[in-house]
């Protein structure tokens, strides 16, 4: 397993999706999800976006 970054800074790629099943097809692609316990990156309260975090590879 690979470690996750440390901060949010250091995410070396991003994936975007607009519809729900696009997220949920790359969903699948993920190895190993770094979010499953909670948000460990935070985010802002005016933030209604959904993210994950994790590996794909």
């Amino acid at each position: 397993m690979a470690e996750s970054p440390a901060t949010r800074d250091k995410f070396k790629i991003a994936i975007m999706c607009a519809l729900p099943l696009e997220a949920e097809a790359v969903l699948y692609l993920f190895d190993e999800f770094w979010d499953r316990e909670g948000d460990p990156y935070g985010r802002s309260q005016q933030n209604s976006n959904e993210y994950r975090t994790g590996r794909i590879g």
